[in-house]
């Protein structure tokens, strides 16, 4: 399963997402991005798209750097964890139409969940696009 995660790799709550992946047992380790640019380039020049994204803005405006470029990421499962519990912020991260949206401060165990239920239940589709939060 190939997961493609954008995240400022030196923050604690990186370290957190880390950890929580590495549950799952991954045959390989997640492609990681701290730099947007270099992210968004990375998806332009792909040939085939990841299996999972996992997009962890640190701010609002690495959020709506992203969003910029969701039509980069929409035929992929997304998972979106973002910097607050704001309204608003909420709002910008269901432009993403992910599969599953959560915040920074959570524990990430839905997210050790949900990538260990697609790593059993792997087929080569995207399954709707239900929304769980």
């Amino acid at each position: 399963m190939h997961i493609v995660v954008y995240a400022n790799s030196d923050s604690r709550t990186c370290e957190r997402l880390n950890r929580a992946i590495d549950l799952v047992e991954l045959e390989d380790p997640p492609e990681v991005h701290a730099d947007v640019s270099l992210f968004c380039q990375r998806f332009r020049s792909m040939e085939a798209h990841p299996d999972i994204i996992i997009i962890m803005p640190s701010s609002h405006e690495e959020l709506d750097i992203l969003i910029r470029f969701q039509a980069l990421f929409e035929n992929t499962r997304t998972i979106v964890i973002l910097p607050e519990r704001e309204h608003a912020t909420l709002s910008k991260g269901h432009k993403f139409h992910p599969s599953y949206i959560t915040y920074n401060d959570d524990d990430f165990k839905e997210v050790t969940a949900i990538l260990t239920h697609l790593k059993h239940n792997q087929c080569g589709c995207r399954a709707g696009n239900d929304v769980v939060h």
